[in-house]
């Protein structure tokens, strides 16, 4: 799919100690500002890129709804870094995990990789994290009364066949943390790298067919429906590389599936989730039956 863009994105690499001046949505002339994660909609939100933005309606266009969870990739922080991303916004926890290792000294090239989770304090009863290897992968539990979730972030290597087998350890790393934690309502959002009908988006679909699962916005928005989250300069073309996979228990929560043309967030747009989680089956522990969880 070839597109023409009226609008521009820009970097920026600014001095740590000035950072809350250029997050100032007052310096910024109309149409252009500094993307402020806490002003974008949502109940759960999956975003890629963290970078400066323009787009084409005013900046009220994004605001008003609760954001509750995002999702973040690619946020090029250094391991000391990551607790910066604590100064987003003071009602929000985070997790996050830096994908540069500085242990040899000198870093040559621009940052890369890097996921978190961000979520709004008032808005779950518990929120703890679930521990997982691979640098492209953080998860957290949420329990809200008594309903628990998964919510993980993701950030896939690119889509070529020498990165396949680590594409594939990634699921199995997700599959593995699901069924150890024993929770029905399951929601992975990310840059999944994973066009449809491309290697990794079969790969991708093939996974949800083995577990059961769905992707929740190519279920919403039809696979026929030319939607695309990636725009690349260099070659002139969109692709539809972010997703939300969730299990049969999630997707019965999910209410739409949103993608954000009038946000331009570095080379990605912002995909939004909106669920009802009060639709999540309950879970609770069976008399004398220790800890086992039982879903009824």
């Amino acid at each position: 799919m070839k597109f023409k863009k009226d609008y521009v994105g820009y970097k920026f690499m600014i001095p740590k100690d000035k950072l809350s001046m250029f997050m100032d949505e007052n310096l910024w002339p109309y149409l252009f500002i500094y993307l402020i994660i806490s002003n974008l909609t949502a109940n759960i939100h999956n975003i890629t890129k963290q970078t400066l933005i323009q787009y084409k309606k005013p900046k009220q266009a994004l605001w008003g709804k609760q954001v509750d969870i995002i999702a973040l990739q690619e946020t090029w922080l250094l391991p000391t870094e990551v607790p910066d991303l604590g100064l987003v916004n003071k009602d929000f926890s985070y997790f996050g995990k830096s994908a540069m290792d500085i242990s040899s000294g000198l870093l040559g090239g621009r940052p890369y990789g890097g996921v978190a989770l961000l979520w709004r304090n008032d808005s779950f009863q518990s929120v703890s994290v679930i521990p997982c290897v691979s640098e492209r992968i953080v998860a957290i539990k949420v329990c809200v009364a008594d309903r628990s979730m998964l919510f993980f972030s993701v950030y896939m290597p690119t889509n070529e066949l020498d990165n396949l087998c680590e594409f594939v350890e990634c699921l199995s790393e997700i599959s593995a943390i699901v069924e150890n934690e024993n929770i029905e309502s399951i929601y992975v959002l990310g840059d999944f790298n994973a066009h449809p009908g491309k290697l990794f988006g079969n790969e991708m679909l093939s996974f949800c067919a083995e577990q059961n699962w769905l992707c929740a916005d190519i279920e919403r928005l039809g696979i026929d429906y030319q939607s695309y989250t990636y725009t690349s300069d260099v070659h002139g073309t969109c692709s539809w590389l972010d997703h939300c996979l969730t299990t049969m228990a999630a997707w019965r929560t999910v209410v739409n599936v949103k993608i954000h043309y009038d946000v331009f967030w570095s080379d990605h747009f912002p995909l939004e989730v909106e669920c009802n989680l009060e639709w999540v089956r309950p879970m609770t522990i069976p008399p004398n039956i220790g800890n086992v969880n039982k879903i009824i």
